[in-house]
C-alpha cells in the first residue's frame, strides 16, 4: 500500500470511533438556589458549561469524527482511483483528489473548533486522550492543505502526513473502551454522518446568541 494512504488508514484509525446512544438533554451545570425568593420577572442566567455523561459524550465523538472518517475514506479512494494511471507514467485528473482534501481540510478545521468549545466539558477519564486526537487534527492542517492546492496529482500523492504518535494512534481505542462505544467504526457511524454540520449549526448559533 502506498504510503501516502498507508499513513491516511492510520490516522483515521487513531480517530474511528463507535457507538452511540440515542441523544437525550445532557446534564448542565446547575446555578446555585437562591437564599431568597425570586422574582418571576427575572430571567436565570444561561448555563456556563454543559458536563457531558459517557453516553453525550460518546454521542457527540460519534458527531465529530463519523463525519472526517468518511471523508479520509473518500480521499484515499481518490488516490486509488488515478493511482495505476500515475504509476504507468501518466498524468491523471488530481480535481477528485484536491476536492477530497479541501473537504477534510475543512471538516478538520471545524472539528477542531468543537472540540475547542469550553462550554462542553469531557469527562475526566477521557481528557487526554481528546487531546491527543485533537493533536492529530492539528498535525494533519499542513499536509491537507498542500494536497487540497497541489499542482498535479503526483504532487498529491507524495505529499505525506506526518508520523502520528503512539498516544495519538492509541488514543481512539482508549476513548472507545472508556465510553462503551462499539467496536465496529462502520456500523457505528450510521447516523452520524452530518454531525458536524449538526454541531457547527448549534455552536454557531449559540455563538450568536451571547453576542
Amino acid at each position: 500500500m502506498k504510503k501516502t494512504i498507508t499513513r491516511l488508514a492510520m490516522l483515521s484509525g487513531a480517530v474511528l470511533l463507535l457507538a452511540g446512544c440515542a441523544p437525550t438533554a445532557p446534564p448542565i451545570a446547575a446555578s446555585p438556589t437562591p437564599s431568597a425568593p425570586v422574582d418571576a420577572d427575572i430571567v436565570s442566567p444561561p448555563a456556563a458549561f454543559v458536563q457531558l455523561d459517557t453516553a453525550h459524550a460518546a454521542d457527540r465523538y460519534l458527531d465529530l469524527v463519523c463525519p472526517n472518517n468518511l471523508a479520509t475514506r473518500a480521499l484515499a479512494d481518490a488516490f486509488d482511483a488515478g493511482e495505476e494511471e500515475m504509476l504507468s507514467g501518466g498524468d491523471p485528473d488530481a480535481s477528485a483528489v484536491r476536492a477530497a482534501a479541501a473537504r477534510r481540510l475543512d471538516l478538520n478545521r471545524r472539528t477542531l473548533t468543537l472540540l475547542d468549545d469550553p462550554f462542553f466539558r469531557w469527562p475526566a477519564d477521557v481528557n487526554d486522550q481528546v487531546a491527543q486526537v485533537r493533536s492529530s487534527y492539528i498535525a494533519e492542517l499542513p499536509t491537507l492543505d498542500a494536497m487540497s492546492n497541489a499542482a498535479s496529482f503526483s504532487d498529491a500523492f507524495y505529499t505525506t502526513f506526518a508520523e502520528a504518535s503512539p498516544e495519538q494512534r492509541s488514543a481512539g481505542q482508549e476513548i472507545r473502551y472508556t465510553l462503551g462505544i462499539d467496536a465496529d467504526t462502520v456500523a457505528s457511524c450510521v447516523g452520524h454522518e452530518t454531525g458536524i454540520e449538526r454541531l457547527t449549526a448549534e455552536h454557531d448559533e449559540r455563538q450568536t446568541a451571547s453576542e
